[in-house]
């Protein structure tokens, strides 16, 4: 019995709530083991991967990206990303079949995709570091 001060037990109760941290995307991608572990919140489009390739079938391409469609078909600045929890089928922008990108007939301008960058280690067949997306949200554009 706790006399005269309060009971530890009272007190062990946390919660923990994890805010993200926003990331530019263009930073994330020029220096992604900066942010390995991290929860963070990258605003972006998310790009298919639909012609023969290896790697990740979804990225997350930034917005300068977007504004220059030139720019997105001349070279890929984007993040791999995965989720159990999100169909990201849901999310496609863009559609990318090995040599154009084609806007998707569902076509969400942007997305906000919350979650944990991950180092896979050096793998042959996918991208090295991949956000493991666990929200995700259609939003317009700035």
């Amino acid at each position: 019995m706790c006399e005269f001060k309060p009971c530890p037990s009272a007190y062990t109760t946390t919660t923990t709530t994890n805010i993200p941290t926003d990331v530019n995307l263009d930073d994330l991608v020029k220096n992604p083991a900066s942010y390995v572990g991290s929860y963070i919140k990258i605003r972006g489009q998310v790009v298919k991967n639909v012609g023969a390739f290896f790697g990740d079938t979804y990225y997350l391409q930034s917005d300068e990206g977007i504004r220059n469609f030139k720019r997105l078909n001349e070279s890929s600045t984007g993040m791999s990303i995965v989720s159990d929890k999100i169909n990201l089928e849901n999310y496609v922008g863009f559609t990318f079949n090995g040599t154009g990108y084609t806007i998707a007939p569902r076509r969400f301008f942007y997305v906000n995709v919350s979650g944990y960058v991950r180092d896979r280690g050096m793998v042959v067949d996918a991208a090295r570091y991949v956000l493991e997306a666990d929200n995700i949200i259609a939003s317009l554009p700035e």
